[in-house]
């Protein structure tokens, strides 16, 4: 064959592999997925947020303070291994009050004060000073919330008219009355634990139950010390219902706060 014959038939094979390249291409793009890019996706603007109710736009202005106050009914079975007046171990059911004052520290923490006074039912006034914590999980959509509280306490004792008479002969006080009034004070522990029911926003049931312990020592006799021989150990079983008062304000809210929330 002619070498212009052979050029002229390569030519014509050639552009036909060139336009048959071509008119495939398009079909096969369609036919493949395009890979992913690599990289975070471009940002979208979210959609609005759908309009909040009355209530749930009050609640979000108001804020609550970090302070609440609590008053409450104390009844206790106070146990004594001696007392001044008597060797023997004694058992009283008293009753009386307390006032609590919380600070929330953190979210599940509040630190507590407490100060309460047993003053009916026995032969002595107890009082006691609390400091401590109280414990609860973080339960805001809950009315219910259960707590736990540890303090540390000191108490101090008075009366009028159980005393015992003094004698310097014997370890132990013999059992009988003298004039004068007495006093005892020492240090100890509490823990209890609890349910809170908010029945308000502002308002709440407050029930415990706990026990606090106590080395009663510096006990003094119309005005006379009497020694360590006269110190005894006191144990309370404690039940409380009371009421917590936690206050709060409204927030003023700015502008775009305030139409995010139309």
């Amino acid at each position: 064959m002619r070498p212009s014959i052979v050029r002229a038939v390569v030519q014509s094979l050639t552009l036909a592999s060139l336009v048959g390249l071509v008119v495939a291409e398009p079909a096969h793009g369609q036919l493949t997925r395009r890979r992913p890019t690599i990289g975070a996706p471009p940002p979208v603007r979210p959609a609005p947020l759908p309009p909040q109710t009355k209530e749930v736009r009050n609640d979000l202005r108001y804020r609550f303070n970090n302070y609440s106050l609590e008053s409450y009914n104390l009844t206790s079975v106070n146990h004594l291994d001696r007392y001044v007046s008597d060797k023997q171990a004694r058992s009283y059911a008293m009753d009386g009050a307390g006032f609590r004052l919380n600070y929330n520290y953190r979210p599940a923490l509040a630190l507590t004060t407490d100060v309460t006074q047993s003053f009916w039912g026995g032969p002595f006034r107890m009082t006691t000073i609390e400091l401590g914590g109280h414990f609860h999980p973080e339960r805001l959509e809950y009315r219910v919330q259960p707590f736990l509280n540890l303090r540390g306490s000191f108490a101090h004792t008075s009366d009028g008219y159980a005393q015992a008479i003094g004698n310097t002969q014997t370890a132990f006080p013999p059992s009988g009355y003298i004039s004068g009034q007495t006093f005892s004070s020492g240090l100890g522990g509490y823990i209890g634990s609890g349910m809170d029911y908010g029945f308000a926003r502002n308002y709440a049931i407050t029930t415990e139950v706990g026990v606090s312990r106590h080395r009663m020592g510096a006990v003094s006799v119309g005005g006379q010390h009497m020694g360590s021989d006269w110190d005894y150990n006191s144990t309370a079983v404690r039940f409380i219902v009371g009421v917590r008062y936690t206050g709060g304000r409204w927030i003023q809210q700015d502008p775009p706060m305030a139409r995010a929330l139309k």
